[in-house]
């Protein structure tokens, strides 16, 4: 499993932005995508569920005491809850 984080102190520095582009792109290319929202504005989680059901990644919004919870879950397979990607059968 590979670790993709985004950060910076400063506020508008694109990335959100960058971090949807690069799971769509992922996904895109069949590869198995988790994008964790732990921004407390939520924007990269809310754009995800306004999305239509067939183009939704795998996204959840959390805080970060849930990082190493979700990153274990991921690791593992997501519990079995089924993915809407449909490349993939596990991690939602």
């Amino acid at each position: 499993m590979k670790i993709l984080a985004i950060v910076a102190q400063k506020g508008g520095s694109g990335k959100t932005t960058l971090a949807l582009h690069m799971a769509v792109c992922a996904r895109r290319q069949n590869l198995r995508t988790a994008l964790i929202d732990l921004d407390p504005q939520g924007s990269a989680h809310d754009w995800n569920e306004s999305r239509e059901d067939g183009d939704k990644l795998d996204a959840v919004k959390a805080g970060s005491g849930q990082l190493a919870a979700l990153l274990k879950q991921a690791q593992a397979g997501g519990g079995g809850r089924p993915c809407h990607c449909g490349y993939c059968a596990s991690f939602r």
